[in-house]
Parts: C-alpha cells; structure tokens; sequence
C-alpha cells in the first residue's frame, strides 16, 4: 500500500505516481533490447511496475499504468513484437484476475470502491488541477521548480485560486505535476520521451 524502505519512503499515491512516470520507460528499454538478459531484466522491471502500481492501489496511477500499456499496445502493433506484447499482456491479467482474492484486504476495498469515489477524480479538476494551470501561467515556460512541498507554497498560488489544501496529496496527475514544476518546456520533454 505504500512504500517504507531504505531506499523510498511515500504513501500511496506519491508511490504510484513515481512509478507512473517510469514505467513506459521499462517497456521502452524491453523493446529495444537486443540480449535475452537485457530483455529478462526490463521485462520483469515493467512487471514489477505494474504489481507495484496495482498494489499501490493508487486509482490515478492504475489509470496511467493501463494509457501507458495501451499505447504501447497500439505502437507495436504494426511491429514484430506485438505477439510478445501481447502474451505477457494476457498472463499478466490472467495472473491478476486470478490472485485478487490473494491480496491484501485494503487495497482491494480501494480498487473495489472505485465507482463509488469516481466523485473525486472531477474534484481533482477543480480543487487542484485548475489552481495549478492558473499558476502556471506566471511561469509557464520553466514552471516553478522543485522544492521541499513547492505545491503547498503560497508564492505560486499568489493572485489566484488556491488548491484544497486539506486533503494530502499533490496535483494526482503526472502531467500536470510535470507542467506545474517544469513548465512547457519540461512537459514537451517528457512528452518527446514516452
């Protein structure tokens, strides 16, 4: 449900989005590969992101998880690999139908939940996402930069709306949380990269 070690401390949410934005670079570095070790490693870092995303039961993370597998579905359909991609697609979901009574009790009532709590994903819209646009126009080419907590900061929200800040959690969309940081110009980066 989250992640406590030596290596990452973050909840839920912050988890998956960390691994939301690295994980179309695994199936990336999967294709591309040209030994069966290079290959075996990419392809089990890629399963490790999606079990982690799943088991983060981060509904925004789960979401970019299955664009980000769907349009690597799309481009490699017109390539040699698409019957791999699409093996390792169906074990895995064979794999997660299957075992879903297995896992832990909390992150299934989460997932389970989910159209119940659709409510807060046009919240985000609102209470985060439209402050955080607004405040990106001050800067919008390098965005504001990273800091400890520069989304609860006051500086970037002067003048205009301020987000809900009293439900945790930052802006619950990569790309905006790229925008908002980075700017255009970060934003057309990491687009030029996926």
């Amino acid at each position: 449900y989250t992640s406590e070690n030596i290596f990452l401390s973050l909840d839920k949410n912050e988890f998956g989005f960390f691994i939301g934005l690295f994980f179309p670079f695994f199936i990336l570095f999967f294709v591309k590969g040209k030994k069966g070790l290079e290959k075996g490693i990419w392809g089990l870092s890629a399963i490790w992101g999606i079990l982690g995303t799943l088991l983060s039961a981060s509904r925004g993370a789960i979401g970019s998880i299955f664009v980000a597998i769907l349009i690597w579905v799309i481009f490699l359909f017109k390539k040699q690999h698409l019957k791999t991609a699409l093996k390792v697609f169906i074990v895995f979901a064979l794999l997660v139908i299957f075992s879903f009574n297995l896992w832990p009790g909390l992150i299934k009532e989460h997932l389970l939940s989910f159209p119940e709590d659709i409510s807060t994903f046009t919240m985000r819209t609102f209470r985060f996402w439209e402050p955080a646009i607004e405040s990106v126009k001050k800067r919008a080419l390098l965005g504001w930069g990273y800091g400890n907590k520069l989304y609860r900061d006051q500086r970037p929200f002067e003048g205009v709306e301020k987000p809900y800040w009293k439900i945790k959690g930052g802006l619950h969309s990569t790309f905006i949380t790229i925008l908002f940081h980075q700017g255009i110009a970060g934003l057309l980066s990491y687009l030029f990269l996926l």
